[in-house]
């Protein structure tokens, strides 16, 4: 047992702002009080309410709300809020939630489902209150159901606990270090692990969060230097905006780390952090880990390149061969985790969780291997490799060549079925003007083996992506082999 984050710090730094937010600076009392008067509204007017749903943007209610789940013990869902009214619709009766949150913005995706809907916008709430009140948390109980971006199928339930959060926020911790006066960007959606993790974090460590309701690469420096803002979260297409709109030139003084992940991290990026005295970090983690595991610093991508790094603290990664054998250094296979971040099960779905569990830990269905310093590389998703004539193909690194064209801005490998080959390897590109096919093709038979070489080249405007604004590679193989009228198995 042990006491609930919130009362702990309106305990000890009643007066220390937690939320930075426009114009608004919230202490831990206040967000105390608040997250109360939420619990208690709940109370009265849903009592013994299982799970909650919340269907907004990033903004302190949310914070809110999660502070009164967890005082409530009751499980928090958060749901994404771009997806459609029917996807919306799976996700709620398949969680069986009976409550959700939203605002104005929102409230339009789900006035006509049969359920409690409460639009913070209307409703009052007092705070006062006479002292604070503390709850005990059981760490086993569940936190958190997140689903997962769908971008290997059907999103699943993640079932994240106490347990897990906590070893995560401490992992993280002794990795970028914390100080009294952290200052934690939050761009990230809230209906991400990756931005559920920041507010946990901050709240275990009783350091500040500053929201941003709207991204704009321009003005990330000004906003790091307004609210002396430590570190960041993004992804490093965000990062990328942000240096093509010249939106961070030099390192202001307070940002010791930006922390990187979700998809590939180019050379190019790493150069221009490296330039620019910006100090990024490169994580590798996923729902099911409650956030990144493992992570590798400014040093280490200067020296080895794009790992993601070394495992964090009680976490452990190995590679596997498909027989479940541990492999050697330098040898690529079934990227494996375990430790006290990695979730317990699918909400359920126990049956898939527990088909992906091997004597050595979960398996990702990543693809990847540790070096010889014990450095993580991941290359790919496992089903995206492509076997054609007998030879093993990964796409990622045709892709990474790709790129290196003056005029490609985006691409996709993958392969296609094909009679004489098995499969053939075509490439999916976004570029700023059309290329002839054969200089395309003979610039990558100078830099790669010529059965790694696409047959053909196909343009297309965008790609498709997922929830989490991945790529969605199996829709973007969908609409291509229809436009090429094969079928898929």
């Amino acid at each position: 047992m042990s006491t609930d984050w919130i009362s702990q710090q309106a305990v000890h730094s009643p007066d220390k702002i937690a939320i930075y937010f426009e114009d608004q600076e919230i202490s831990y009392l206040s967000y105390y009080y608040h997250a109360v008067a939420f619990q208690n509204y709940i109370e009265i007017n849903y009592p013994n309410i299982e799970k909650i749903g919340i269907l907004m943007e990033s903004c302190p209610e949310y914070l809110y709300l999660i502070m009164a789940g967890m005082r409530l013990q009751s499980i928090i869902v958060p749901l994404n809020t771009r997806l459609s009214t029917s996807e919306l619709q799976n996700q709620i009766e398949f969680l069986d939630i009976k409550l959700i949150f939203t605002k104005n913005t929102f409230n339009s995706l789900i006035s006509d489902l049969n359920l409690n809907i409460v639009n913070i916008d209307t409703i009052a709430q007092s705070l006062k209150f006479d002292g604070i009140v503390s709850i005990n948390l059981d760490y086993s109980q569940i936190q958190f159901i997140v689903f997962t971006s769908g971008s290997t199928g059907k999103p699943k339930g993640v079932q994240i606990s106490f347990y897990n959060n906590f070893y995560s926020s401490i992992a993280s911790g002794l990795k970028l270090g914390v100080f009294s006066d952290d200052n934690w960007l939050l761009t990230i959606p809230l209906f991400h692990v990756g931005g559920l993790a920041i507010v946990l974090r901050s709240i275990i460590y009783g350091t500040s969060i500053t929201i941003l309701k709207k991204f704009d690469p321009l003005r990330i420096e000004e906003i790091v230097n307004k609210y002396n803002i430590s570190l960041i979260s993004l992804i490093p297409t965000m990062l990328k905006r942000i240096y093509n709109a010249d939106g961070l030139k030099v390192k202001p003084n307070s940002l010791r780390g930006i922390l990187l992940s979700g998809e590939k991290l180019s050379p190019d990026l790493i150069s221009i952090s490296i330039q620019n005295m910006i100090p990024i970090y490169f994580g590798y983690g996923m729902t099911e880990t409650s956030s990144h595991l493992v992570s590798a610093d400014i040093y280490q991508l200067k020296r080895f390149g794009t790992t993601v790094g070394q495992p964090l603290s009680y976490s452990k990664v190995t590679i596997i061969d498909k027989d479940s054998n541990l492999l050697i250094p330098n040898k690529i296979g079934e990227i494996i985790v375990s430790g006290p971040t990695v979730t317990s099960g699918y909400y359920n779905h126990q049956e898939l969780f527990d088909a992906r569990q091997t004597i050595h830990g979960f398996m990702t269905s990543d693809l990847g291997y540790i070096d010889n310093n014990g450095n993580l590389f991941v290359i790919q998703r496992k089903d995206d490799m492509v076997v054609s004539s007998g030879e093993n193909i990964y796409p990622s690194e045709v892709e990474d060549i790709i790129l290196t064209y003056p005029e490609i801005i985006n691409v996709a490998v993958f392969g296609i079925p094909d009679k004489f080959w098995g499969e053939k390897l075509i490439a999916v590109i976004i570029a700023k003007s059309k290329i002839v096919e054969s200089t395309l093709i003979d610039f990558t038979k100078q830099k790669l083996a010529g059965y790694k070489v696409p047959k053909s080249f196909i343009y297309v405007d965008n790609f498709p992506l997922t929830q989490s604004g991945k790529l969605n590679r199996s829709e973007l193989k969908k609409q291509v082999l229809s436009k090429l009228k094969i079928e898929l198995d």
